[in-house]
């Protein structure tokens, strides 16, 4: 996890997602389901169903990451830094004291979050 969740003091802890659990999340914030999602990739029915008893080919990883613009490293737990992001700004979208920056850091790019990252650690070590 990122050290920007440290900086916030934030817990997130939990076992890494399987893709097919991953994908399931990501369905779920699209309001999609998983037979409607291989009819819209003009994939075969269980395509994305056999996630959970085989590996995924990657034109398939791929086209289902392009879908929810996503990288397929983070469709496949191979790196979570989308999540992490997203779970820094809903913790910032709660807390009405950050509403502000939270409106900066969700146009932010992952590269910028860890400039930002580094500010904000400079910040803290100079009040320490």
């Amino acid at each position: 996890m990122s050290s920007i969740i440290y900086v916030f003091s934030m817990n997130f802890v939990g076992a890494a997602m399987t893709p097919r659990e991953r994908l399931q999340e990501l369905l779920d914030r699209e309001g999609i389901t998983i037979s409607a999602l291989e009819k819209k990739l003009g994939f075969g029915h269980k395509t994305l169903s056999n996630w959970e008893k085989s590996d995924p080919k990657a034109t398939t990883i791929k086209k289902v990451a392009d879908y929810f613009c996503v990288t397929p490293e983070y469709l496949m737990g191979w790196d979570d830094t989308e999540q992490e992001r997203n779970e820094l700004l809903e913790h910032l979208a709660r807390n009405s004291e950050l509403k502000a920056f939270m409106m900066t850091a969700s146009k932010c790019t992952p590269e910028e979050l860890k400039a930002l990252e580094g500010m904000i650690r400079t910040w803290k070590k100079s009040s320490d």
